[in-house]
């Protein structure tokens, strides 16, 4: 017979095929054709059969072995014939090896923990003796189905040793021991169905499962990065073939509990990384674990567990894998609402929450989700909703400012403008501000004395846990921004509404100041509906109060400054002054008639002194500068404002001399005398200054009695000279 294997080329023998029935596990002629490639070999263990090689075996094993044996010696004498198992006829095995084979099996089963000196090793487990030996006895006994019970033990004993291992070695027998494991769970399925054994995955993880492995996994070194690394790779495998439950998930969870930083830093690492691993039940569990958890933290703790949540939101933000965003997001937003926890960890939670929608794909569906419970918010007056407004304006402020790409995409204005149409978010928003103005006015009057003598009212703390300053700060900034960002208009009943509760109903001089402040810039901006101007300037109905109605002495620097924005616009809106140069703030008189020059008199008679000075200011600047359109009247402006400054004049000192008012009231109506001549004085002064030039014949007034005596009579209340 031809031989078509080369390598058999060296035996220079001839061989019939039948006589490889015999020893080998060849059963038919034809096998011998399909076993080219390994008929050297399976002619050599013919040829060691008829010389008697397998009863020599035998002997030598009957003689040498018992149960003293070393395990090495096993290891020398059956590993040959291991190596070559599955060319061996079953019964050959038994007769042979099968009393050796016994006695090394029940070796190792009886093997104890001491004996297997598991403290000493620091390398690759492949060279430990112990698992050299059950891979050994592994390999002869798969393949005599007589054996196969005691061959299903041999990955056991392994196993058993790896753990063995990762309990008590060196950390660098436990990373091998790691690495081993991994590799003994990635193969175990394909190993086991070629070899025929009869075990199951499942068969495999019930033992180790008895065996506590994922107690005996997480129970040290989880400080290490490199161990957290292949344990990854274990847990990994144990996921994908379903071995993780709800009890096993449990305890990779609590280990974390009361360790030190770095161990909860890894071991959130690693559930972050596992995550999408995870089917829906424990999924559903780790969240439920993560909001049981923040209950319970201290806030170190729930620092560590945000970031957590946004690490798993923000990595898992893809279209595949949306479920875990979603529920990220449905966490963070539930953990904030807490009355107990402090501002700062609320802001921390919502900046994770805005991280995670941020970097959500696709996220404007999200975006609007969350923007539209944030106005739930906003509607029920929850203590959440400073924390509310000011996640939706982030949100807000991730749309586009403009769309400068070619697909076409809502800019921010655009989106702003179509949430306030389907929400009326800013009347929401205002009707918000007055109601909690209505509280405040009701806590203050609870307690008169305790805010009577109140310094500074922004930093009292009077509904909630926020200051008064952040309570209107974040509210009307944020009405600022839908404003000036949405491109809209503040419409009139909002802003009556918003004038009313700040300005004329005030608690404090800060809400109104604020109020001022506010009006002032939303009206340089043109975010007031031209409507709305015109009525809170020139509103005649009794029954609403805005600027012209607002009593004088409420009038600080900041009021007078906001007045003057308006006053300024509502008569540049009737075409009353001309602004030459945009940006500048000089305006020239087109019309004599201007709008609110009675309450502007009121002012300068009756306000602070601060703001009285302020009002003159702006009395001579602008009657002092008259456009061309009216020069030619000019003469007669000037008779009538000289004329009506000595009416007034003589009015109060009519009012003076009758003798019937108190001395508080004189005074009064001197300080009045006294601010008329101011004006009168500053006004002439205009005019004079103008034609200060060195050759002008007559010196201007202001300087007219220097060098001059004069006398000037002090009469003292209550004094007789």
């Amino acid at each position: 017979m031809q031989n078509y294997g080369r390598k058999a080329d060296f035996l220079e023998m001839e061989f019939d095929p039948s006589e490889l029935m015999r020893y080998t596990s060849i059963n038919t002629v034809e096998e011998v054709y399909q076993r080219v490639l390994q008929l050297w070999l399976l002619l050599l263990l013919t040829y060691f059969g008829k010389i008697g090689g397998f009863t020599l075996m035998k002997n030598f094993l009957e003689r040498n072995v018992n149960e003293t044996t070393k395990i090495t010696d096993f290891i020398d004498w059956l590993r040959p014939f291991a190596s070559c198992s599955l060319l061996l006829k079953p019964s050959i095995i038994i007769e042979t090896f099968g009393p050796t084979i016994q006695i090394a099996v029940a070796r190792l089963e009886h093997m104890d923990d001491k004996e297997l000196k598991c403290e000493t090793v620091k390398g690759d487990l492949n060279e430990s003796p112990y698992v050299e030996l059950a891979k050994v006895l592994q390999s002869l006994l798969l393949i005599n189905p007589e054996m196969i019970h005691l061959g299903r033990q041999m990955p056991f004993f392994s196993l058993r040793y790896i753990l063995r291992v990762l309990q008590v070695a060196p950390f660098a027998g436990r990373i091998a021991a790691l690495e081993e494991l991994h590799m003994v769970l990635h193969n175990a399925a394909s190993e086991f169905r070629q070899q025929e054994l009869v075990i199951s995955m499942n068969d495999l993880t019930e033992w180790l499962r008895k065996q506590h492995l994922i107690e005996i996994l997480v129970r040290d070194n989880l400080h290490h990065p490199s161990y957290c690394e292949r344990l990854e790779r274990v847990f990994r495998v144990l996921l994908e073939r379903n071995a993780i439950t709800i009890d096993d998930l449990d305890i990779l969870w609590n280990v974390q509990h009361e360790k030190h930083d770095v161990i909860q830093r890894n071991v959130h690492d690693l559930i972050a990384k596992l995550v999408n691993g995870l089917n829906n039940t424990l999924q559903k569990h780790l969240f439920e674990r993560m909001k049981e958890s923040w209950t319970k933290s201290s806030a170190r703790q729930r620092t560590l567990l945000l970031d957590l949540i946004r690490r798993i939101g923000v990595d898992f933000s893809s279209l595949t894998e949306k479920e875990l965003t979603i529920k990220s997001l449905s966490l963070l937003w539930d953990l904030f609402h807490d009355e107990r926890l402090p501002v700062e960890m609320i802001d921390a939670a919502l900046e994770a929450h805005f991280n995670v929608l941020e970097s959500a794909v696709p996220a404007e569906e999200l975006r609007r989700h969350y923007i539209e419970r944030c106005i739930d918010e906003l509607l029920l007056d929850s203590v959440f909703v400073l924390p509310a407004l000011k996640h939706m304006q982030r949100l807000m402020m991730l749309m586009p400012e403009c769309d400068y790409s070619t697909g076409r995409k809502v800019t921010r204005a655009e989106y702003i403008a179509t949430v306030q149409q389907d929400t009326e978010l800013c009347s929401r928003l205002s009707k918000n501000v007055a109601l909690y103005m209505e509280k405040v006015r009701n806590a203050v009057n609870d307690q008169p004395h305790v805010y009577v003598a109140v310094e500074d009212a922004s930093v009292l703390v009077l509904v909630g846990r926020y200051t008064h300053s952040d309570n209107l700060q974040i509210r009307l900034g944020f009405l600022h921004f839908l404003l000036s960002d949405g491109q809209l208009w503040l419409m009139t009943p909002q802003a009556n509404e918003l004038w009313d509760a700040l300005i004329v109903q005030s608690v404090f001089e800060y809400e109104r100041t604020y109020g001022f402040q506010l009006f002032g810039t939303m009206q340089d901006q043109q975010d007031i509906d031209p409507k709305a101007l015109d009525q809170l300037f020139t509103c005649k109905l009794c029954c609403l109060t805005r600027i012209l109605k607002l009593p004088v002495e409420l009038l600080n620097e900041e009021g007078f400054s906001c007045f003057k924005t308006f006053w300024i616009a509502i008569n540049k809106r009737h075409s009353k002054l001309f602004q030459p140069t945009e940006g500048m703030s000089h305006y020239l008189m087109c019309d004599f008639d201007l709008e609110g020059m009675d309450y502007l008199w009121e002012i300068m008679l009756q306000a602070r002194a601060e703001v009285s000075h302020l009002a003159i200011s702006l009395w001579v600047g602008i009657l002092a500068n008259p456009h061309t359109a009216v020069i030619s009247d000019f003469a007669n402006l000037i008779q009538t404002v000289v004329n009506k400054c000595f009416i007034m004049l003589k009015t109060k000192h009519d009012d003076l001399i009758k003798g019937n008012n108190s001395d508080e009231k004189k005074m009064k109506m001197l300080d009045r005398m006294g601010r008329i001549l101011t004006a009168l004085n500053s006004y002439i002064c205009a005019f004079d200054d103008d034609y200060y030039i060195p050759e002008r014949s007559q010196q201007p007034l202001r300087k007219a009695g220097l060098g001059r005596c004069f006398v000037l009579p002090v009469v003292f209340p209550g004094f007789l000279f």
